[in-house]
């Protein structure tokens, strides 16, 4: 017959308002990842994941995307372990987009050197 399934999925969207999704893989669907996203702030979508293993906490995330005007787009992301990450994306031309980026950890956000730029064009 048939292999037994190694990774079910569960997920529902409410177009415009919400998102969930619930997914089990591994020995006996042990390992857990939940998400779930939220669209109802007008211009901004807000989102959260945890990850597990077993009874082991394997990680988390959350952050949000924030439409500043039809061209430009502001993304933040923060971690379990304190990790931050914001990155800006601009559209120059149809096809052309900018995106500058920045990542620090905020027990050493007072350190300059803590702080990562970088930049990246995308040509389509």
């Amino acid at each position: 017959g048939a292999a037994p399934p190694s990774k079910l999925a569960l997920a529902y969207t409410q177009k415009g308002a919400f998102g969930a999704y619930l997914g089990l893989s591994g020995a006996g669907f042990k390992s857990a990842e939940a998400r779930a996203i939220y669209y109802g702030i007008d211009g901004a979508d807000v989102a959260a994941k945890v990850t597990m293993d077993g009874a082991a906490f394997k990680g988390a995330t959350v952050g949000g995307k924030i439409t500043v005007d039809k061209t430009t787009k502001l993304t933040v992301v923060g971690d379990d372990k304190m990790g931050l990450k914001a990155g800006l994306a601009k559209a120059l031309a149809p096809g052309v987009t900018l995106t500058v980026g920045h990542a620090v950890s905020a027990k050493e956000i007072a350190s300059p050197a803590a702080h990562t730029l970088g930049w990246t064009l995308e040509i389509k």
